[in-house]
């Protein structure tokens, strides 16, 4: 007999709903399961206490309304109305999006300045790479930095070692490998994993993290074994595997959409697509939470406004000196920096253009009597002068 609890329901959501004067055994609750743009799938309980999974759909208003950031997304636990929906062609009308306990986010793809959510309320992030072309120190820094600001714990999982295992050289590649993980995130909460797809390692490390309720999440680039890894989990062949490019060493987006999903022995897992760039979507004050062992360092410099180049004292420069902090990781926390002060300004810009947008908008609508009037309401609704 299944349960909320085994779709990852917790009190966070119950209390929630209360604060939202929603009492969950009111309504029917659901979880966004995939996000299709025209419609939503949602894994609800039906009234056989069975998992099933429904299409639902935001009404008008809500449509219009919502921001991108605001409309559910994967992972979001949702209220639903089954009663207005038939006209809708879809199941049910999503009637409110539950604040989220954890959110994975980055910065959509292109020039805009629009956050992409990833995934939500989920409790872990495992990062699949490889000890091949795709293993890179900066893009799994950019990925840990994400999950620390997300909420959810971080796993890093470098695949594929049985390509390695069979010989010393292998061996001592897999070692150096690991070596470089360690130093360049000396203070990082990460749990470490060597793992080989074919041989089932990934699927038996993963099962020691998933439980009922919990859920999971697979990001990383195309063709490090994200799919296999969800095929074994599954026991059946629910995602296509294809072959690395031995020329170029990536892969191709086997996954195609982004699905949470039920496993058999408890959990849930979110199977994403492979992962080409990634840019961060967060305040700075967060980012300086992601690198806790610089900002510690800064706080030992001889001087408060030290630029940690060329100033005398520098508690930073002293610990590249040393080998306490590799040098690669400070560039890459610049760089970070760099990036989140550029996405700000163009954050700012952009809600410059909304409010002139909207301020070109008024007074095209005030242009006669009638809209003036209506105006005045908008921005006055008490004015007794409207009222009477």
């Amino acid at each position: 007999m299944a349960q909320l609890k085994d779709l990852g329901w917790q009190s966070f959501f119950e209390e929630a709903c209360k604060e939202k004067h929603a009492s969950p055994e009111l309504y029917q609750l659901g979880r966004i399961s995939r996000d299709d743009k025209i419609y939503y799938h949602v894994m609800t309980i039906d009234s056989d206490h069975e998992v099933v999974e429904i299409t639902a759909s935001l009404k008008g208003k809500s449509r219009k309304t919502l921001n991108h950031e605001q409309k559910p997304a994967v992972g979001d636990w949702v209220i639903l109305d089954y009663e207005t929906s038939n006209y809708n062609q879809t199941d049910a009308f999503i009637e409110l999006v539950l604040p989220r306990r954890t959110s994975l986010s980055r910065k959509a793809t292109g020039t805009a300045s629009i956050e992409q959510i990833i995934a939500t309320n989920i409790d872990y992030v495992a990062v699949v790479t490889d000890p091949e072309a795709d293993f890179n120190l900066k893009r799994l820094d950019r990925y840990f930095t994400l999950i620390e600001q997300s909420g959810a714990k971080a796993i890093c999982l470098v695949n594929k070692i049985d390509l390695y295992e069979s010989d010393k050289e292998g061996q001592a590649h897999l070692a150096h490998i690991k070596k470089q993980i360690l130093d360049y995130f000396p203070d990082a909460s990460i749990d470490l994993h060597f793992t080989s797809a074919v041989k089932n390692q990934g699927v038996s490390i993963l099962k020691n993290y998933l439980d009922q309720g919990v859920t999971l999440a697979l990001i990383g680039s195309s063709g490090v074994g994200k799919s296999t890894m969800t095929n074994q989990l599954l026991g059946q062949d629910w995602q296509w595997t294809n072959e690395v490019n031995g020329v170029t060493g990536k892969g191709k987006h086997t996954t195609s959409a982004r699905d949470l999903i039920l496993l058999p022995d408890g959990g849930l897992l979110v199977d994403n697509p492979g992962i080409r760039e990634i840019h961060l979507w967060s305040p700075e004050e967060t980012l300086n939470e992601s690198f806790q062992d610089l900002s510690q360092l800064s706080l030992q410099c001889k001087f408060s406004n030290c630029k940690h180049e060329l100033d005398s004292g520098c508690a930073i420069k002293q610990a590249i000196e040393t080998g306490a902090l590799t040098a690669e990781r400070y560039e890459s926390y610049l760089k970070l920096v760099e990036e989140v002060e550029i996405l700000n300004k163009r954050k700012q810009q952009r809600e410059r253009n909304v409010q002139r947008r909207n301020k070109r908008g008024k007074k095209v609508k005030a242009r006669n009597l009638e809209d003036r009037i209506d105006l005045e309401r908008e921005q006055k609704p008490d004015n007794d002068l409207f009222n009477t």
